[in-house]
């Protein structure tokens, strides 16, 4: 018995759904966010790295990741990171060489005494493109306190 109708042989399927496919989408968003180090994918399906701000001595770096599935040979990835004073810091394009079922990659700035972090709040900017198709477009924001 499943609670929408007096199925007690047959599966219950909603009528609706009778002579449809369903839903198939082979690249897709895990997450994204920030981090002060390139995560791992260990790391990321530990739910680490999902802060919205950090200290800003608490950041060797400031790194910008996406974590996806699904992705092909030929797709393009542009990560962008802005920083509080609406300078880009990272403009950068790739195409991937081959096809994963599960891709991390990521974009970011050092923080370092000669060419430091600013504080305030940064973007993250990441488009993936499939030919002349977005496949995926977001932004992140991160506060460096």
């Amino acid at each position: 018995f499943c609670g929408h109708c007096q199925c007690f042989r047959m599966p219950c399927v909603p009528q609706s759904s009778l002579g449809k496919s369903p839903d198939y989408v082979p690249t897709g968003l895990v997450s994204a966010g920030f981090a002060p180090k390139p995560p791992s994918h260990a790391e990321l399906w530990q739910g680490k790295y999902l802060a919205a701000k950090a200290n800003l001595s608490d950041l060797p770096s400031l790194i910008f990741w996406i974590n996806l599935y699904g992705v092909l040979k030929g797709d393009k990835e542009h990560f962008t990171l802005i920083a509080p004073d609406k300078k880009v810091v990272v403009d950068t394009k790739k195409a991937l060489t081959k096809d994963y079922r599960s891709w991390v990659s990521y974009a970011g700035k050092r923080n370092s005494p000669t060419n430091p972090l600013s504080k305030g709040t940064w973007r993250g900017i990441y488009q993936l493109k499939r030919g002349d198709r977005i496949l995926i477009n977001l932004e992140r924001v991160f506060t460096v306190e």
